[in-house]
């Protein structure tokens, strides 16, 4: 591949991460489907802190939050049957549509004067994991294996930037739209996002798009409860759901904390100047979705797809737990207001981005029954689930224990750690997945390359034919890089251009025969390297 069969905008989208021809319109629409999504989320998610914090406090809020696990348990099931009787494209539209048409009834119930704080508060816990789940599940259906590791950074970009603008919304026009105005704009933002995801799919090209009998056989669902049959029954979706119950457990404690502290700043701040208390808990609560979503956009837009190519995938999940665990130790020794934001703001950049793109990707190598019905069990019941172990938690560590941040603090460093050897474990059971499906072999060289005679002090250009090293796993891309072949690197006058394949030079007087090797990898680091001299006229090849 080389960049001028890019478009501008797959040219652009290069900058994070490895694109093919033909990927860059598909990968555009998705992009803005999870901006929109995004945006739309984070500023209902926004909207629901003033009205449950004013009106009752952090306990009680832990308390909603445990209450969506419960909720979960009856919708999953519900969607499952949905699932069943429509298409990919019909299910993510029936999904949204439902919250859209809530939405609607807690605007007219808002607007009003009824009190919504505690049901909206739930209800947002509900949509903000299914909506996003049929998001991620429907871009793992459009992807294989190879193409999804490459593509999802970029998507991730284009939500972290949809997290990015409706925090800002949230902050700029919170005192002029109020609730009802919000809920408005972020009903659009909802609504425009049915209209993108059947033409996202037809523009994706063959070569990138999933293909159903690289998949081993597809489980079956059990009746009613065939999300949580399928989780229950398979191993890998067993350690996965453990993964992300943690990953809520910590994540939730961790906002405890930090509503426990809000509330105690919010209410002396608003002793002194006489302002609500109201605004500065939205405000602040909009600056911080503000300064996290930039922190997770800077992560996603420069690291994450080096992170992933450098460790690979499975050594990526465990970046997040060991900062998690490095976060709340400090937290427990200096139990103050700065260390906990600094904690939260690190914890969710990373998990919106870095662990995001790569727990995203964990669902590629599956069949699409658990992309669906399993994944989605995943992503709302288990992961509240984690939400409904850490509310009572807060309630015996609260009511029973008599914790204080300290204490919570310090349950948060011991979970970590067992977050790290579950990442461990799943780390090596994504492995198993991938190699049992046959996704990951290493490129295949085609074409020898020839060796090459070289003037002296004259300029000369190799190109190495475009099929000279090919990629066998379906959406793969090759890197090429060059270097001597004892290892060390090309000699000042040579250089090499591996966007295009072309070395270029002036050799010297001196010149003696020069072994090069060329080496191919994927993005797993799977490498083929072919190997060819240069040499002048005269001069004849060593013995080989």
């Amino acid at each position: 591949m080389t960049d001028t069969a890019l478009t501008r905008t797959e040219r652009l989208f290069s900058l994070v991460s490895k694109v093919r021809p033909g990927e860059g319109r598909g990968i555009l629409l998705l992009c803005i489907i999870g901006f929109l999504l995004t945006s739309s989320y984070l500023i209902l998610k926004t909207l629901r802190e003033p009205l449950i914090l004013t009106e009752f406090g952090a306990e009680t809020k832990s308390y909603a939050v445990a209450t969506i696990a419960v909720v979960l348990f009856f919708v999953v099931p519900l969607y499952g049957i949905v699932f069943r009787y429509t298409n990919r494209t019909q299910l993510v539209v029936v999904v949204n549509s439902f919250f859209l048409s809530n939405l609607v009834v807690f605007y007219l119930l808002h607007h009003s004067g009824m009190s919504i704080s505690f049901a909206y508060f739930v209800w947002i816990g509900v949509f903000g994991v299914m909506a996003i789940a049929q998001f991620w599940a429907y871009a793992t259906d459009i992807y294989n294996v190879k193409s999804g590791q490459r593509i999802f950074p970029i998507i991730v970009v284009g939500t972290s930037l949809g997290g990015l603008f409706g925090a800002e919304i949230a902050a700029l026009f919170f005192d002029d739209l109020g609730v009802d105005g919000l809920m408005i704009v972020a009903g659009l933002m909802l609504f425009l996002t049915m209209f993108i995801y059947r033409p996202a799919r037809l523009l994706t090209p063959d070569d990138s798009r999933c293909i159903e009998c690289e998949f081993a056989t597809p489980p079956k669902g059990h009746g009613l409860f065939g999300g949580f049959a399928l989780v229950l029954s398979d191993p890998y979706l067993r350690v996965i759901a453990v993964f992300v119950v943690l990953l809520n457990w910590i994540n939730s404690t961790g906002e405890y904390i930090l509503s426990e502290m809000v509330v105690t700043w919010a209410a002396q701040a608003a002793a002194t100047s006489g302002q609500p208390e109201s605004s500065y808990i939205a405000h602040f609560y909009a600056n911080y979705a503000l300064v996290t979503s930039l922190v997770g956009l800077a992560l996603q837009t420069f690291l994450v797809a080096k992170v992933i190519r450098f460790l690979g995938l499975p050594r990526s999940l465990m970046i997040l737990p060991i900062v998690s665990f490095i976060g709340y130790v400090v937290l427990a020794f200096i139990p103050i207001f700065t260390v906990i934001r600094l904690v939260k703001i690190s914890e969710n950049g990373l998990d919106s981005s870095l662990l995001s793109t790569v727990r995203h990707a964990l669902f590629l190598p599956t069949s699409r029954p658990v992309k669906y019905e399993g994944r989605t069990a995943i992503d709302t019941f288990f992961w509240r689930f984690g939400d409904l172990v850490q509310g009572g938690a807060i309630l015996i560590g609260i009511n029973v224990l008599g914790f204080g941040v300290t204490e919570f603090a310090l349950m948060n460093a011991m979970l970590a750690c067992l977050f790290l050897l579950t990442a461990r474990y799943l780390a090596r059971a994504y492995c198993r997945t991938v190699s049992s499906n046959g996704t990951s072999v290493p490129p295949a060289l085609r074409k020898p390359i020839e060796d090459v005679v070289a003037l002296p002090n004259t300029p000369f250009t190799i190109k190495l034919a475009e099929d000279t090293f090919v990629e066998r796993d379906p959406g793969g891309v090759i890197t090429l890089k060059a270097q001597l072949a004892n290892g060390a690197k090309l000699p000042r006058w040579l250089t090499f251009k591996p966007a295009t394949g072309v070395f270029v030079g002036v050799p010297p007087d001196d010149l003696s025969a020069l072994e090069i090797k060329v080496i191919a990898s994927d993005f797993d680091e799977l490498e083929t390297a072919a190997c060819f001299f240069i040499r002048a006229p005269v001069e004849p090849l060593p013995a080989t």
